[in-house]
């Protein structure tokens, strides 16, 4: 008799990694190519919506630039939100390309309530009900001026 590979198939959290999105960049600084970015990103919040994922992680440079321009800013609230809508965490950290000397983005964006930026500290990211639970720690890229 057959044995079926389900057999061997065990139920992991599941966690959808994403970096380097760059929010507000121009591809090849044309115009025509300043959405690239924004619907890449939306690519991958379908992907964690279909796939039913526990969390987004998002490893830095989230805005190309530490000052981007609002509708920049709302195409990446917009984002955020389905995930929020779908309660899928989105985890983070402040990368190179969006660091300020005060409160970064990345503090304005997790005023969501899926919204968590990431540090040192463990954040605990699992199934339903706890299950499979794994810790997620994560550091800035910001740097002491001294």
């Amino acid at each position: 008799m057959p044995v079926s590979h389900s057999v061997f198939y065990k139920k992991m959290t599941k966690i959808l990694h994403v970096s380097d999105t760059h929010f507000g960049l121009r591809q090849y600084r044309n115009k025509v190519r300043r959405f690239d970015f924004a619907d890449a990103f939306d690519a991958a919040v379908d992907i964690a919506i279909d796939e039913e994922v526990e969390a987004v992680v998002h490893t830095g440079d989230l805005f190309d630039d530490p000052s981007p321009n609002i509708p920049t800013v709302n195409r990446c609230l917009d984002a955020v939100s389905r995930l929020d809508s779908e309660d899928i965490p989105f985890l983070a950290i402040v990368g190179n390309h969006e660091r300020k000397r005060d409160e970064q983005w990345m503090d304005i964006v997790k005023r969501f309530g899926n919204t968590e930026r990431l540090s040192p500290s463990p954040t605990r990211v699992s199934e339903a009900e706890g299950k499979n639970p794994v810790n997620v720690f994560g550091f800035d890229a910001v740097r002491n001026p001294e």
